[in-house]
C-alpha cells in the first residue's frame, strides 16, 4: 500500500503544489506593508519556501517601505515597478531567501533623472541556497547581516537602453 501511494506520488498524482510566483497585494485596502502577513497576499496565505514572492511598487509615491514582523522564508523576492525613490526592507526579523534569490525592476528609462536610489535592506538577511541578487543598476546599502552557507552573487547590470541608443546613432551616421 505505502509503494503504491509512493508510487502514485512520484508521477504526480498526490497534489503537492509546485512552487509558483505569489503576488502580494497589501491587503484589501491595499495599504499592508508587512510581509509575514498572510492578508497581504493574494490567496490569503504567506508564500512558503519554495515560492516566488512578487511585490508590485506602482503604487508607493514617496518611498516604498516593507516590514516583516516574523522570520520569513521565500523561494526568492522580486520587486517590481519601483517608482518611489528607495524600496526598504526594514525589520528586527530575518528573511531568508532560496534559489529563486532577489531581483529588482524598475519602471521608467532613466534612473537618475526619475531620482531613484536604489534598495535599502535594514533586516537580517539569510541565503538558503545558491542564489544570485539582481539590481539592474540600481544601488543597494546593506544595514544589517547577510548571514548562511550558500553561496551569493550579486548582479548589477547596466541598463542596456543607452547603449542601445549609442548603437542605434552610430548605424545612423555610418
Amino acid at each position: 500500500m505505502v509503494r503504491k501511494l509512493l508510487s502514485a506520488c512520484l508521477l504526480g498524482g498526490c497534489g503537492v503544489l509546485a512552487a509558483a510566483d505569489i503576488a502580494f497585494t497589501g491587503g484589501g485596502d491595499g495599504a499592508g506593508t508587512d510581509l509575514a502577513d498572510a492578508a497581504n497576499w493574494a490567496g490569503g496565505a504567506l508564500p512558503g519556501a519554495e515560492d516566488v514572492a512578487v511585490v508590485d511598487l506602482s503604487r508607493a509615491t514617496s518611498g516604498a517601505t516593507l516590514t516583516c514582523s516574523a522570520d520569513l522564508a521565500l523561494g526568492g523576492l522580486v520587486l517590481t515597478n519601483l517608482t518611489a525613490s528607495t524600496a526598504t526592507l526594514q525589520s528586527e526579523r530575518t528573511l531568508t531567501l532560496g534559489a529563486q534569490g532577489f531581483s529588482v525592476h524598475v519602471q521608467g528609462v532613466n534612473l537618475a533623472a526619475r531620482g531613484l536610489r536604489g534598495v535599502e535592506f535594514k533586516l537580517p538577511l539569510a541565503t538558503a541556497a545558491a542564489q544570485t541578487w539582481t539590481f539592474n543598476g540600481m544601488p543597494a546599502r546593506f544595514h544589517s547581516t547577510i548571514s548562511g552557507t550558500a553561496g551569493l552573487t550579486i548582479s548589477t547590470p547596466r541598463w542596456s537602453g543607452r547603449a542601445a541608443r549609442r548603437s542605434s546613432a552610430r548605424r545612423r551616421s555610418g
